[in-house]
C-alpha cells in the first residue's frame, strides 16, 4: 500500500497519476457533489444491513444499484477523457461505450508510473 489508510488507497488506485493529493481532487467527495459511489471494505463479522443504515441517514440521497446503464448517465465522458487523457480516443459504435470507458481506465492506471 502506498497511502496511509485503505480509504486513500482506494482513491489512489482510482488515478491515473501517482500522486495521493491529485487523486483525492479528483475522486474524493465535496459538498457540490449530485453522484456520489460509495466504497465500503467490510469483513465477515460486520454488521452490513446496519451498516447500510447509518450510510443512508449520512447521505441525502437515493441508493441505487450500480449497473453498466446507470454509471454510463453518471459519467461525464468529456470529463472522464481528460482525467485519464483519452482526448484523442475514437470510440467504437458497436454500443457499448461504457465497457471501453472501463477497459480504457483500467489500462491507464495500469501504466501510471511507466
Amino acid at each position: 500500500m502506498q497511502a496511509k489508510t485503505l480509504n486513500t488507497e482506494i482513491l489512489l488506485n482510482l488515478s491515473p497519476v501517482n500522486v495521493i493529493s491529485d487523486a483525492i481532487k479528483r475522486f474524493g467527495i465535496s459538498d457540490d457533489c449530485s453522484n456520489v459511489i460509495v466504497v465500503k471494505v467490510v469483513s465477515p463479522d460486520d454488521d452490513v444491513v446496519q451498516m447500510e443504515k447509518d450510510l443512508t441517514d449520512i447521505v441525502d440521497g437515493e441508493c441505487v444499484a450500480i449497473t453498466d446503464e446507470v454509471l454510463l448517465e453518471l459519467v461525464d465522458v468529456s470529463k472522464f477523457k481528460k482525467i485519464y487523457k483519452l482526448n484523442d480516443t475514437v470510440f467504437a459504435t458497436d454500443g457499448n461505450q461504457q465497457g471501453q470507458l472501463t477497459r480504457l481506465a483500467i489500462g491507464a492506471c495500469l501504466l501510471r508510473g511507466y
